[in-house]
């Protein structure tokens, strides 16, 4: 049952695709799509130490939360000058 529902939305979306807008697909080639992907994996574990951390903390409800404000305030320091 699940596999006929997998393709109940993308199959009909495949009228909506604009091939234009593929033009441009990789403009900084695979370099581009590695760095693009080691960014997205570095940050994930960045989140996924601070929520370990936070378990291990003596309240985590209270710490898991600043944890990741915290780190989110800092990833936006980091981010905002670039």
């Amino acid at each position: 049952m699940p596999d006929t529902y997998g393709g109940a939305v993308p199959l009909p979306g495949f009228v909506f695709v604009e091939t234009a807008n593929y033009h441009p697909f990789a403009p900084y080639g695979a370099r581009g799509v590695l760095r693009g992907a080691s960014v997205v994996f570095f940050a994930y574990i960045g989140f996924d130490a601070v929520a370990v951390a936070a378990e291990e903390c003596h309240t985590p409800a209270r710490w898991g939360t600043r944890g990741t404000l915290g780190m989110t305030k800092v990833r936006h320091w980091c981010d905002a000058p670039v």
